[in-house]
């Protein structure tokens, strides 16, 4: 029985590293050298919401209170929620052409999305009697 010294070992061991992408890859149908190449990553989730405009009365009882801008990557969906002081209960929140009740609460949904989206919409506040007074603020909530 012959023995392999070191370097002959080394050189056998080279060799099958050397062939080895070719064994991995293999011969399509028609000849050709096949290559599979996968990626994968992770994209961080990241949703904001803002508002461009300042509060504009209209004659009518109406304040425009601008567009607001919405931007959320999450794949299940997210939702937007404005709060409002209590005092504007008896008001209703206008978003695009659509009347939502304020019911007190002191925060009510804008708008809701089942995926990742990017969207704008004007806003507007029906003032009650009592005028409007107090802070509105957005937030995004994933669902």
């Amino acid at each position: 029985m012959k023995k392999f010294n070191g370097l002959s070992s080394l050189v056998i061991f080279a060799a099958l590293f050397a062939a080895s992408p070719a064994l991995a890859n293999g011969i399509g149908q028609d000849g050709a050298a096949q290559m599979r190449i996968g990626i994968t990553g992770q994209v961080p989730v990241i949703c904001r919401v803002s508002l461009d405009a300042a509060v504009l009365s209209d004659a009518d009882g109406r304040a425009q209170v601008g567009t607001m801008k919405e931007f959320c990557n999450n794949p299940s969906g997210y939702r937007v929620v404005m709060n409002y002081p209590s005092a504007m209960e008896s008001g209703r929140l206008i978003v695009d052409g659509r009347a939502v009740a304020l019911d007190g609460s002191g925060s009510v949904t804008v708008s809701r999305s089942v995926g990742a989206a990017v969207a704008e919409h004007r806003v507007e506040i029906e003032l009650n009697q009592g005028g409007y007074r107090g802070d509105l603020s957005f937030r995004i909530e994933l669902l």
